[in-house]
């Protein structure tokens, strides 16, 4: 099974990392990048995914925003967290709007096992 994957983060490095990554160690993933959650929305509107990876903190709109709309809209699309901060109130709303949540920084590898994780 080919799962599609919305990767969300203002941080174009980090994206170009997971891509170069992803085209290398899983053919079996199809994936697309957005640079904001504004980007991601039209995405999520265009295309369905399987599960949408968001930063927390983005410039515009926030990741806890973008994955609290994509619960509402798309209910069947699993919802990662991706975030560096680690502050209880966020962790906290981050927990009941995801299905996942990962600390950054965190490995390549470690991303891609929880996403199959969500799937088994």
């Amino acid at each position: 099974m080919s799962l599609k994957i919305l990767f969300v983060d203002d941080d174009k490095n980090l994206l170009d990392g997971i891509a170069r990554l992803l085209t290398v160690e899983r053919d079996d993933l199809d994936y697309t990048m957005a640079s904001s959650a504004e980007e991601a929305l039209k995405y999520l509107e265009m295309e369905k995914f399987d599960v949408v990876v968001s930063d927390q903190k983005m410039s515009g709109m926030t990741g806890i925003t973008l994955l609290s709309i994509a619960r509402a809209k798309y209910p069947e699309m699993k919802r990662v967290m991706l975030s560096a901060q680690v502050h209880e109130n966020i962790y906290k709303e981050a927990e009941t709007i995801a299905d996942k949540y990962i600390s950054k920084p965190s490995d390549f590898n470690t991303i891609i096992k929880e996403i199959d994780n969500l799937f088994k």
